[in-house]
């Protein structure tokens, strides 16, 4: 919890602040972690669909690269879309069911 480092560090007591005060530095939870095993099933059903994709459309390109420099073409870019496209169309899609 923070308000131990709060006192420790600037002196002051959970008394002494606002309830906004205490609103604002109180970390949020949003709810349940996601059980391990629903988490890797839908992260493998769509990472597996999405490397074989990259794959097949690079494959004109790169069919003679040596197996590390295709990967070093394919995972930052599988990556990149699992982080800032995938994950969040999961999160908002399957997040209900992955908290039960």
């Amino acid at each position: 919890m923070i308000w131990p480092f709060l006192r420790a560090r600037h002196g002051c007591t959970v008394d002494a602040m606002s309830t906004e005060q205490q609103r604002q530095i109180t970390p949020r939870r949003s709810g349940r972690a996601p059980r391990r095993w629903k988490l890797w099933l839908v992260t493998v059903s769509t990472l597996y669909p999405l490397l074989l994709a990259l794959s097949t459309i690079s494959a004109p390109l790169d069919h003679e690269w040596p197996t590390a420099a295709r990967l070093a073409l394919l995972v930052p870019i599988a990556v990149a879309l699992m982080v800032w496209v995938i994950s969040p169309w999961q999160q908002r899609r399957f997040g209900s069911w992955m908290s039960r």
